[in-house]
């Protein structure tokens, strides 16, 4: 008897293409709304503090799953922030993600408070992991964390110029800035999502660093 065909298989699984967007009206939210009121209501401390809350939520619940597991792919249903070609990721995918998005968001906002638009139009596809990422990406992510707000509150944040994203339109540094720490929060929810799909496990896994933590199976 052949096995069941797995939904995480690759060949079972067909997703819009990358860069497809977000259904309209919650884009129209976001940007009209969402966008809008986080910019208004959250100051860029809370920003930032959110960031590395957020970051290292994440990195703390892929350190608690087998490094072999890390580049499992798992397809989850679309949650809030995320399009649907990003639904069939891995943990370690959704950690290098992070790193290209917040590395591009940084350089950004950099860019804008010296008065200088990028040359260069932001696009979703742009920005989509490498399938064949591993284990190794923690020690990466780590290292992005600790260095990401380093000179970055002491900047002028102007209202101008803007840059466009292609979902919530033109954004000062300040927007961008804030929508960097928004956007690890969804991701954290991806990797909460892709652990409660992988399938159960006998091997064991070890939290945080491994001193002194007792292993269970996943």
């Amino acid at each position: 008897m052949s096995a069941t065909p797995s939904p995480n298989d690759e060949q079972n699984v067909s997703l819009a293409r990358p860069g497809a967007g977000l259904p309209t009206v919650e884009s129209w939210i976001f940007r009209h709304l969402g966008m809008p009121l986080i910019s208004a209501l959250m100051c860029r401390e809370t920003a930032l503090a959110k960031f590395d809350r957020e970051g290292r939520r994440a990195l703390e619940l892929a350190r608690n799953v087998p490094p072999s597991r890390l580049s499992e792919p798992v397809l989850i249903d679309r949650i809030s922030g995320i399009e649907d070609s990003s639904r069939h990721w891995s943990i370690a995918m959704t950690l290098q993600h992070l790193i290209i998005v917040g590395k591009g968001i940084r350089l950004t906002v950099k860019a804008l408070n010296l008065g200088k638009v990028p040359d260069r139009e932001v696009r979703i596809e742009d920005v989509k992991p490498d399938p064949v990422t591993g284990p190794e990406i923690l020690e990466a992510f780590a290292s992005w964390l600790d260095s990401y707000p380093k000179g970055l509150l002491e900047l002028p944040w102007p209202d101008s110029p803007k840059l466009a994203h292609p979902w919530f339109g033109p954004m000062s540094a300040d927007r961008w800035f804030k929508l960097n720490a928004i956007h690890n929060g969804i991701h954290r929810k991806q990797i909460e999502a892709i652990i409660a799909g992988l399938p159960p496990s006998n091997e064991p896994i070890c939290g945080g660093s491994g001193n002194g933590i007792a292993c269970a199976s996943l």
